[in-house]
């Protein structure tokens, strides 16, 4: 791996910057009444740079979603020889749902659902994100297919993402409720189990 240029790091740790004061004022008073000026002045950067940072003040709470995306793209194409595309799929599934359960979740996950649960625009950005996890996901399938032209990838491609966002509520929900994480971890896994079972049958679709 090259090693990080000077100009480099320096805009890693702005964005890190960014990041990390976005976060705490949106934990100390919610995401909707946090403005990005407001952001920009505790990260001691201009309005401008955190827009070339980050597309929306959205995205600053999001900051994941563009690698998770790009990791299950990768996982799915690159599957090993044998991995069918829905199991290769569960292995992003459960990496990507892992924050959610890890016994080092923590507050800040907590509290993260917790701003999520309040703003509208939060809860209308995670279906954005969804969106563009379905898109990318059937275009993935489609390369997969060689070719052939029917609705299979797209809606292959809505089931498994619907499947993921079903768990991951499922996880946000018992977290809010105050379960405790040991219980929390079994009924997601359970739950995982139950729906990926569901859809093991259409693997052979696509391959092994």
């Amino acid at each position: 791996m090259p090693e990080e240029g000077r100009r480099d790091r320096r805009k890693r740790l702005t964005r890190t910057a960014i990041g990390e004061h976005g976060w705490r004022l949106f934990a100390a008073h919610g995401f909707d009444a946090v403005t990005i000026a407001q952001i920009a002045d505790a990260a001691d950067v201009a309005v401008g740079t955190v827009f070339n940072y980050f597309p929306s003040k959205e995205a600053i709470l999001f900051d994941r979603a563009g690698d998770l995306i790009e990791d299950m793209a990768a996982t799915v194409r690159e599957r090993p020889p044998g991995v069918g595309v829905v199991a290769a799929f569960r292995d992003w599934h459960d990496r990507a749902i892992g924050f959610l359960t890890s016994p080092d979740a923590g507050e800040r996950t907590r509290r993260m659902l917790e701003i999520v649960a309040a703003s509208p625009a939060l809860r209308a950005h995670e279906r954005e994100i969804d969106q563009r996890y379905r898109q990318t996901l059937a275009a993935v399938l489609d390369e997969l297919r060689h070719g052939r032209t029917d609705s299979t990838p797209v809606l292959l491609a809505g089931q498994l993402v619907t499947l993921h966002r079903t768990v991951a509520e499922l996880a946000r929900d018992l977290i809010l409720a105050g379960t405790p994480a040991r219980t929390v971890r079994t009924r997601v896994t359970t739950a995982t189990r139950a729906a990926f079972s569901l859809l093991s049958q259409q693997a052979h679709t696509f391959g092994s």
